[in-house]
């Protein structure tokens, strides 16, 4: 591995979240976030380059999307009591 690579355990550890949220933001492309695959014993890995920057932006990335899940399951909960 190359400086500022991780494994997408190691980096959704460090992210704090799940890593098959984090796997599925990266194919899709959330995030930007180079990666490349390398062989090993087991199959393939995944490795993704995060530097200090990028870490940032996907915090980042994770906090606007929780704020969001929690916005919109008070506005369910809202609609549900004026009913």
């Amino acid at each position: 591995m190359q400086k500022n690579e991780w494994t997408i355990y190691e980096l959704a550890d460090k992210l704090e979240m799940s890593p098959i949220t984090l796997r599925q933001w990266l194919k899709q492309g959330k995030g930007k976030v180079p990666m490349r695959s390398i062989k090993c014993k087991r199959g393939n890995v995944w490795l993704v380059y995060a530097d200090k920057e990028t870490i940032a932006r996907l915090r980042a990335l994770r906090e606007e999307t929780m704020m969001k899940q929690v916005h919109k399951k008070q506005s369910k909960s809202q609609r549900k009591e004026a009913s």
